[in-house]
């Protein structure tokens, strides 16, 4: 059980990966849900013995996609080699494929981890199912919001997401200011409401600038392999320059 002690570096570890995650913006807004943390009762066993001694530092360990992508894993990685720099906390992390992190989880469970970290959307089923087999151990995930079979919140799992039409709002002010030839691109990841969002929000900017300009737009594919291909995101953003665009905007993970 995490105690009251640990709470807050928890909860700052939390907002350090978020604002990591956003890349250094100052004008995303971001939104934390706060870890739920059992309080124990009066009536607890545990109140009966002496209590035992209060380790140095939070157990935290990180579930990393590929690292050197210069994008969302290494933010995600430059922000809890922050936390473990400047906050009392133990970090350790493990750079997995997509197949190996149903291990990678075990392996910091196994090791007595007070938390454990999960980056992208992609994690949710695995992180569901380690929260709820071990409910004295608190989990987080970027970018997607775990629940139940119910539709429920997970008590041990916080969800830490992000307005990104938002900042994507002011990328198409930037992006509709900076065009001359009245044409600008987007070029998304993976083809999912996430990305969608950004998109969403690119175009609403461009047209509160200027109504009359073009947007062109197009997601790398549909399949998770859209993430890790930068020669068909290359050849979308050639395209779309051939056509007209002077400013391209990527949202594409990597």
């Amino acid at each position: 059980m995490i105690t009251n002690k640990k709470k807050s570096s928890l909860i700052l570890l939390s907002l350090m990966l978020v604002l990591s995650a956003c890349g250094g913006s100052d004008t995303a807004t971001e939104e934390v849900a706060e870890v739920v943390v059992e309080e124990e009762s009066l009536d607890s066993p545990a109140t009966t013995a002496a209590p035992a001694a209060e380790p140095d530092g939070l157990k935290v360990g990180i579930v990393l996609g590929a690292l050197g992508d210069l994008s969302f894993m290494d933010s995600a990685k430059r922000g809890f080699d922050m936390a473990v720099a400047d906050l009392p906390i133990e970090g350790d992390f493990i750079e997995a494929e997509e197949a190996e992190r149903a291990q990678a989880y075990a392996n910091f469970i196994a090791d007595g981890k007070d938390l454990i970290i999960g980056i992208s959307f992609s994690e949710a089923g695995r992180i569901l199912e380690a929260a709820q087999a071990n409910p004295d151990i608190q989990f987080a995930i970027v970018d997607m919001v775990v629940t139940d079979a119910d539709g429920n919140l997970v008590p041990n799992v916080a969800n830490i997401v992000f307005k990104e039409h938002e900042g994507s709002f002011l990328v198409g002010i930037m992006a509709a200011m900076a065009s001359n030839s009245g044409t600008v691109g987007f070029v998304g990841g993976m083809d999912i409401p996430l990305i969608s969002r950004f998109e969403c929000g690119y175009k609403q900017g461009v047209a509160h600038h200027d109504s009359s300009m073009n947007v062109l737009a197009q997601m790398t594919g549909s399949t998770p392999a859209a993430w890790g291909n930068p020669t068909k995101g290359g050849e979308i953003t050639r395209s779309q320059v051939e056509n007209g665009a002077d400013v391209v905007y990527a949202a594409a993970g990597g």
